[in-house]
């Protein structure tokens, strides 16, 4: 059975400009594929400056300052044939998750890395509020939750697991 990682990034994600820095990472960098974004919840995917709109929009009712601004997931395998199939068929799947629950998200794959050129993962950008102003917990569940899916709509010869970096 081949293995899937979602990797949770563990960094404190309370400065204003987290969400900004981050999206602008993930979309603007030399590695990632601007064609092949993903979303839930946002209208215009193809904005940047209207996703962080977007984010803050949700995120202005409630007291962010002691609470994570975005959560940061990779999504990401070892170098195989299969890989980059594995990798869009786990990140659509996201996509529809994010979706039914109702938390903006933007899935943004990078071919390469400064590492490795062949590194090929998506990064998730998960806003913690939802469109109904639930927030989501930084819990294991919360993470365990979204492996499980992972599991259950993806090819079963793929196993997900979690994990978190420091």
């Amino acid at each position: 059975m081949k293995k899937g990682t979602l990797l949770v990034v563990r960094k404190p994600y309370q400065r204003d400009t987290v969400i900004q820095n981050t999206l602008n990472y993930a979309i603007g960098s030399l590695f990632a594929d601007e064609e092949d974004i993903l979303t839930s919840h946002i209208d215009n995917e193809d904005d940047s400056d209207q996703i962080i709109q977007e984010y803050y929009r949700l995120q202005a009712p409630y007291n962010m300052t002691d609470h994570r601004r975005m959560f940061h997931f990779i999504l990401t395998t070892r170098t195989s044939k299969s890989m980059c199939t594995i990798l869009e068929e786990a990140a659509y799947a996201l996509q529809d998750y994010f979706t039914a629950i109702g938390y903006q998200a933007v899935m943004v794959l990078h071919s390469g890395s400064y590492n490795d050129v062949l590194n090929y993962h998506y990064h998730i950008l998960l806003n913690p509020i939802s469109v109904s102003g639930l927030r989501i917990p930084d819990k294991y569940q919360t993470y365990q939750d979204i492996v499980n899916y992972l599991n259950q709509y993806t090819h079963t010869l793929w196993n997900w697991k979690y994990r978190s970096a420091h």
